[in-house]
């Protein structure tokens, strides 16, 4: 059975997502190593549909595999856990807006990388 992994970027007091002050000055080069390793295992994204907006807008315009993630995020399969999107067109993107814990568990028990669930809060 395949494992859903969680990984977030969180400050100490609890702060997931702040416009003005975020995480990018602090990336150091062993964090970004150790996002391209966990991209680089895992078999699927699950994500928010924020995160998916997010993602979906950035990632199919990268190139040249950029940041060594590239060719990754936009190949695999990609499951969007949303009541209100309507369409996913990033390549390889399944919306799940019914039943979710069953369709997660029939996620669980496909083949396959761990299942990665990045950035999503709610």
């Amino acid at each position: 059975m395949r494992k859903i992994v969680v990984s977030e970027f969180i400050s100490l007091d609890g702060v997931i997502e702040s416009p003005e002050n975020w995480h990018f000055p602090y990336v150091s080069d062993d964090m970004n190593a150790y996002i391209q390793e966990q991209i680089a295992a895992g078999g699927a994204a699950l994500l928010g549909r924020k995160t998916y907006e997010t993602f979906a807008s950035f990632w199919p315009t990268q190139t040249d595999n950029a940041f060594g993630i590239a060719d990754k995020l936009n190949s695999q399969p990609k499951y969007v856990v949303s009541t209100t999107l309507k369409k996913a067109d990033w390549q390889n993107s399944t919306i799940i807006s019914k039943n979710v814990m069953e369709e997660i568990a029939k996620l669980k028990e496909q083949p396959g990388g761990f299942i990665a669930c990045t950035g999503s809060a709610t």
